[in-house]
């Protein structure tokens, strides 16, 4: 009798503690990564760069896939070791997808644009209208017939401070008219290109906010007329001209004029 009292005890005893280790279980488990709120996976997005992003998570589902092209990252790439394959992989299941719509990467800021045809970039530049957050800009490229367009578009960006055109072609800068209430907020203007700045003033005339130019030029005159049209720029104060010809007596005259003004001024011939 007392050994059947025992063994119910035991029995029950040991149902207690299966049912206080399942309560336990259940109450302190921990919650699998697929289950976290976007929210919490953002924070852990933010201290990773992309490409260890995609690495972890890309592949796991949909929606992590949907979450890694949607987040607003602060985009950061770090794979100097990857092979020519994985990174061509990466760009194309990564890069490619998240920047089909431009006007989704609200978060960028920095744009640089190389070796692109010139109605791709009228697509681009046409979208970046949009983007709330893009202060910089750097275009390179051999040819674009279209000169026009391109400076129209990039006047247009609204919240541009730097600015970098680059173009390698010789064709001539036609028609651009001059601008009388440019809103363009550029501080920083580079211009290196391998034809006349004979026109550099109606450049000049879409930025008004100007502080820091860079001037690359290939003749005697345009010099002339740069160092005329940089006396309206009251803000400016850091010049940057190298061309193939430098008059040591235009400068002069220049610096003694502006001199109160202008911070730095750095001259050099090609």
């Amino acid at each position: 009798m007392n050994e059947n009292k025992r063994n119910q005890c035991s029995t029950t005893d040991d149902n207690k503690m299966k049912k206080f280790r399942r309560t336990s279980y259940e109450k302190y488990s921990v919650t699998r990564f697929e289950d976290l709120a976007n929210e919490l996976i953002y924070e852990v997005f933010n201290n990773l760069d992309t490409y260890q992003i995609y690495q972890s998570f890309f592949h796991l589902n949909i929606r992590f896939q949907n979450l890694c092209k949607h987040a607003n990252l602060s985009i950061q790439v770090g794979m100097p070791s990857a092979s020519k394959t994985t990174f061509q992989r990466y760009y194309d299941d990564f890069f490619v997808s998240l920047t089909e719509d431009t006007t989704q990467c609200s978060q960028l800021q920095t744009l640089t644009l190389s070796n692109i045809e010139c109605e791709c970039l009228k697509k681009i530049l046409a979208t970046a209208v949009y983007l709330p957050n893009l202060s910089s800009l750097s275009i390179c490229v051999n040819y674009l017939p279209d000169k026009i367009t391109i400076y129209k578009l990039i006047f247009q960006l609204p919240v541009l401070k730097y600015c970098k055109m680059i173009f390698r072609d010789c064709s001539p800068l036609k028609l651009l008219p001059l601008s009388t209430n440019s809103s363009s907020l550029i501080e920083r203007l580079v211009i290196s290109v391998n034809y006349d700045l004979s026109n550099i003033h109606t450049i000049l005339s879409y930025v008004p906010r100007i502080r820091h130019l860079s001037v690359r030029y290939h003749n005697q005159s345009c010099m002339r007329d740069i160092l005329l049209c940089l006396v309206i720029f009251h803000d400016l104060t850091h010049i940057s001209i190298t061309g193939d010809f430098v008059s040591p007596i235009s400068i002069e005259e220049f610096v003694k004029t502006h001199s109160h003004r202008i911070n730095i001024l750095h001259v050099s011939s090609i």
